[in-house]
């Protein structure tokens, strides 16, 4: 996150008459892209990254990058870095490490990004939490952080600080807050796909059973990646328990349209390995062919689990053979 944040150190020269030209965009993508190279290492992301930075760059200063002070640009890069990290599912290993200063923004970036994904309800906690995850990695890097820092330190230092969380609570991160608004949230997500409120209560109370056994430490303690395919597990589960409610969660048969053919794309690229996104659009190419083959016209939306599932493991299997 700050690494991306940071990435931006100079102004693009180029001459006044020239902005947002063919030419203009391409220079600037070629020197945010060469910047990049010292940050990230996969080049796919770093070709995603440096388009959203152009992108967000052309929309705000449709003057240019010349058109603010150099303080300003690396301001707006800062936000713009951020914006990314934090909408964006990167790996320590997309990374290359470098040490960092220790800041007041270098610790409020830190904040941000944990509490981001923290529980609104819940940011006294999440504050705390985030007291004790910067401390603990001051004394390893007391005067400059590795950033990324090794996931056994990051890991080590998120253990121990939902531990004294814990402690504080009666030994569990889960408190009645905590788990209320978790519960509001599933069940606000779920409205659309899941419209009667029988089945999505009953879907919701047993995902944050399941939640609580298999995250003490809370949402908290799993990427963004990981949690999805959780979440997916849990809900697979769930409608493996109780078949009769499957015929309940779907929606009446839509037409098929290019708009639903990108949102089941991206739904599988969203949690797809950015450096197999190759195969990743293969399986969805074959996920979806699988599906129009089963329904031509209209597709109920979720497809029912058991179509989900063959349609999976026979694209999966496909991939794998080669």
């Amino acid at each position: 996150m700050l690494m991306l944040a940071g990435i931006l150190t100079c102004k693009a020269q180029v001459k006044k008459d020239s902005v947002w030209t063919a030419a203009y965009e391409a220079d600037i993508y070629r020197k945010f892209y060469d910047q990049a190279k010292s940050v990230l290492t996969d080049e796919v992301i770093r070709s995603d990254f440096v388009k959203y930075l152009a992108n967000r760059f052309k929309t705000e200063l449709p003057n240019g990058l010349e058109s603010i002070t150099a303080d300003s640009l690396t301001r707006m890069s800062y936000k713009f870095g951020k914006e990314y990290a934090f909408s964006h599912s990167i790996k320590p290993t997309d990374m290359i490490a470098q040490y960092t200063a220790w800041t007041p923004v270098t610790e409020q970036t830190i904040r941000e990004g944990i509490l981001l994904k923290w529980i609104q309800a819940d940011l006294v906690n999440g504050n705390k939490y985030c007291d004790c995850y910067i401390r603990k990695l001051k004394i390893l890097y007391p005067d400059k952080l590795l950033t990324p820092p090794p996931s056994d330190v990051m890991e080590k230092a998120g253990n121990e600080c939902r531990a004294e969380l814990r402690s504080a609570h009666g030994g569990t991160v889960w408190t009645a807050a905590y788990e209320a608004e978790s519960s509001t949230s599933f069940d606000n997500e779920l409205k659309k796909a899941v419209p009667d409120s029988v089945t999505r209560k009953a879907l919701v109370t047993y995902a944050i059973g399941r939640f609580k056994t298999e995250l003490p430490y809370g949402f908290e303690s799993l990427s963004a990646d990981s949690l999805t395919k959780l979440s997916q597990k849990i809900g697979n589960d769930f409608y493996a328990s109780y078949p009769g409610e499957k015929a309940e969660v779907s929606t009446p048969p839509t037409p098929w349209t290019p708009a639903i053919e990108k949102e089941i794309r991206q739904g599988f690229l969203d949690v797809w390995p950015k450096k197999d996104v190759v195969n990743g659009n293969k399986y969805c190419d074959c996920y979806i062919k699988a599906l129009k083959t089963k329904y031509p016209d209209k597709i109920p939306l979720p497809p029912p689990h058991d179509v989900m599932e063959k349609a999976a493991a026979e694209c999966k299997g496909a991939i794998k053979k080669h």
